[in-house]
């Protein structure tokens, strides 16, 4: 260890003053540097976080005009369904003023008509699925857009944006 310290070349305190004030302007140089990159960052989140409320105002609006077409829709099935349903009685009505006088048929008829009863039954069940369905589907959406919105302000929340 002796041998190292001998090899070293001593500099003067003016040396080594003047070394130091030369790494203090780099240190400097690379501070003020640092700062400019930060304001620049600073602009570019702010800009971004504009951006994203946009976007979200965005969404927001998509699923407000999604949740009154999909009320729309409902409402004309539900309409679409209560004709069904008014022209069956009225159907159920003229077919037994009709077909009461006959005696001899009405075994037949009586076969068809339950068949008829039955496909519109059938017919209103894939309706009723179909409603069921679009409703599930609904909600599970909804509840996806509000799982993605949260985690979405969880993670700005935890890049420190908002």
């Amino acid at each position: 260890m002796n041998t190292a310290l001998k090899l070293e070349v001593r500099m003067s305190v003016e040396e080594r003053v003047a070394n130091i004030e030369s790494d203090m302007g780099h240190v400097r140089s690379t501070l003020a540097d640092v700062k400019n990159e930060t304001k620049e960052l600073r602009t570019e989140l702010h800009s971004f976080k504009i951006e994203v409320g946009k976007e979200l105002t965005s969404v927001r609006d998509e699923i407000a005009s999604f949740k009154i077409e999909v009320a729309k829709e409902f409402a004309s099935v539900r309409s679409e369904i209560a004709g069904a349903r008014a022209e069956t009685a009225s159907l159920r009505t003229e077919m037994a003023k009709e077909f009461g006088s006959v005696a001899k048929e009405f075994g037949s008829v009586r076969a068809e008509m339950a068949n008829e009863f039955g496909s519109v039954t059938h017919e209103i069940e894939k309706v009723r699925t179909a409603i069921e369905r679009t409703k599930v589907w609904f909600l599970l959406t909804a509840c996806g857009m509000v799982a993605s919105t949260i985690g979405s302000l969880v993670g700005l929340h935890a890049l420190k944006l908002l």
